[in-house]
């Protein structure tokens, strides 16, 4: 008979949208506040991996305030969030505070209608005015990355017709939307 190894199914982990509670305070290096230890429970909007191997978790609690911990000082309470009117409402007042007003120009694909994705879950817009003195190419605005109402907004608006948005601070960098920082 042939040696089967044994299958061990993979730990699964936490991901954007689950609620997890901290049980240890975290040793790793954030910018933001870091989440302490007790009862309180947290909604996941990001995760991501440190160039050390370390997963690193973004999340918010009840009211909108972000705080950051690592994996390994949390654990998973649900998947999907328990009280989607709660966690709803504090995803919004995180949003509220956190993402910049944008003018974006939705594009058109190669058949000459407003281009999406194949999931349709992103549009391609230009931006307004490029910031830097940067070409002004166009870039997509993803469902996950825009303000929900601002989202039927972006979808609504027709072709070469400007449309105003709330997206991350990073993406309006990243894209020449605001000017980036001058180093020290």
């Amino acid at each position: 008979m042939k040696y089967q190894p044994q299958q061990h199914p993979k730990p699964t982990l936490p991901s954007p949208g689950d609620i997890v509670r901290i049980h240890k305070k975290t040793r790793g290096k954030f910018a933001g506040k870091k989440a302490m230890p007790g009862e309180k429970e947290y909604l996941i909007l990001n995760t991501w991996t440190s160039s050390y191997g370390s997963i690193k978790l973004s999340i918010i609690d009840d009211k909108g305030e972000e705080y950051f911990t690592t994996i390994t000082c949390s654990e998973l309470i649900t998947r999907e969030g328990g009280d989607r009117y709660k966690w709803v409402n504090a995803k919004y007042a995180w949003m509220e505070k956190t993402y910049v007003p944008a003018f974006v120009i939705p594009q058109a694909g190669y058949n000459g209608k407003k281009a999406y994705s194949v999931t349709n879950k992103s549009v391609l817009v230009k931006n307004l005015t490029p910031t830097n003195g940067n070409i002004n190419i166009g870039f997509w605005i993803s469902e996950r990355h825009c303000h929900p109402s601002d989202w039927k907004k972006l979808r609504e608006t027709p072709l070469k017709q400007v449309a105003s948005v709330r997206i991350p601070e990073w993406m309006a960098r990243k894209n020449n939307l605001l000017p980036t920082p001058k180093p020290f």
